[in-house]
């Protein structure tokens, strides 16, 4: 078996590598936030993101992913948490298309009588 030392993968990789609780690896770009990789799992996993455990440790939506680390998403039972200001959270294209759907469907559910 081959071990990877992931440190000495960073200063070459546009991307970094972090783990699901389940110890899947995920690739997302270099600068890449919690919130990124709620999206990178599925589109209902960061729409009702409301916090991410980082090796053990609470932290902010918008952490600045390290390769290696090990996130845990905890989510609402709000099938839609989205808040516009996560626009200036999240880095990936694909989040950032989830992210303004979710504010034009919250917006048209407000007109909903």
């Amino acid at each position: 078996s081959h071990i990877i030392n992931l440190e000495k993968l960073e200063p070459f990789s546009d991307f970094v590598y972090v783990f699901t609780p389940k110890g899947d690896i995920i690739e997302l770009p270099r600068g890449s936030t919690a919130l990124d990789f709620a999206y990178a799992i599925h589109e209902d996993i960061g729409n009702r993101c409301m916090g991410a455990m980082i090796n053990k440790k609470i932290e902010k939506l918008s952490y600045k992913l390290n390769d290696g680390d090990k996130i845990e998403i905890k989510i609402s039972n709000s099938k839609n948490n989205v808040n516009k200001d996560w626009l200036d959270i999240v880095k990936t294209r694909y989040a950032r298309k989830c992210v303004r759907k979710a504010v034009r469907q919250k917006k048209d559910s407000d007109f909903v009588i």
